[in-house]
């Protein structure tokens, strides 16, 4: 859980990175425009991002790259995964062409093929993520095979996927983590306590639920 040693050790590394000033506070970089904004104004040297970043970048050519973010030797990695969820309801009314859309929006030489070339996405199909339309795009960054490394060592779970989830992520595991960013409590204390808050939500939601 958040609460355990191994979590406390990796929020504690955060947590003093920006106490030492080696990473911008959360609300310092929220007044500041983002990631991209510091990135691109010289604020910060580097930021851990996903591909969404790459057409502002290049829009406004900047000299960059990309690297496999480096981990502890003992470490693993634990990229997070997500994607737009395209989906069609079951209420509709042109289930065959809504299917036709999503089939066309999800394959190699259609919708995939789009986003890919704009440089915006990793591809969500390995076989478009392997091909020249990712790879051997030559706008930067040069290095997109960093994307799939990270890509293919992603996890499920960044997110809750239920209906609750933003409340919970809102009212408490967000604020929780803010007062270890800006200082106002120690990261065990507040995970403990994000946790426990956390158990208590759910109890009160129903969760889990019964088959």
């Amino acid at each position: 859980t958040l609460a355990d040693p191994e979590s406390v050790e990796a929020v504690q590394f955060f947590a003093d990175m920006m106490a030492n000033n080696f990473a911008m506070p959360d609300a310092n970089l929220s007044q500041a425009g983002g990631d991209a904004a510091v990135f691109q104004s010289g604020q910060v040297a580097m930021i851990i991002q996903n591909a969404s970043r790459v057409p502002v970048f290049n829009a406004a050519g900047l000299d960059y790259d990309v690297a496999v973010v480096p981990i502890p030797e003992d470490g693993q990695r634990s990229a997070s995964a997500a994607g737009a969820a395209w989906t069609m309801s079951s209420f509709s009314d042109n289930k065959e062409a809504a299917w036709t859309f999503l089939s066309w929006l999800q394959s190699t030489d259609g919708g995939q093929a789009i986003y890919t070339q704009s440089g915006e996405i990793l591809p969500a199909l390995r076989s478009t993520a392997m091909s020249d339309a990712f790879l051997g795009n030559m706008d930067p960054p040069a290095n997109r095979q960093a994307f799939i490394v990270e890509g293919e060592n992603a996890k499920v779970g960044r997110a809750g996927m239920f209906p609750e989830w933003n409340e919970l992520s809102g009212t408490i595991i967000s604020p929780g983590m803010q007062t270890i960013w800006s200082g106002e409590a120690t990261v065990e204390d507040a995970l403990t306590s994000i946790c426990e808050a956390t158990d208590v939500f759910l109890a009160e939601n129903g969760y889990p639920h019964s088959e």
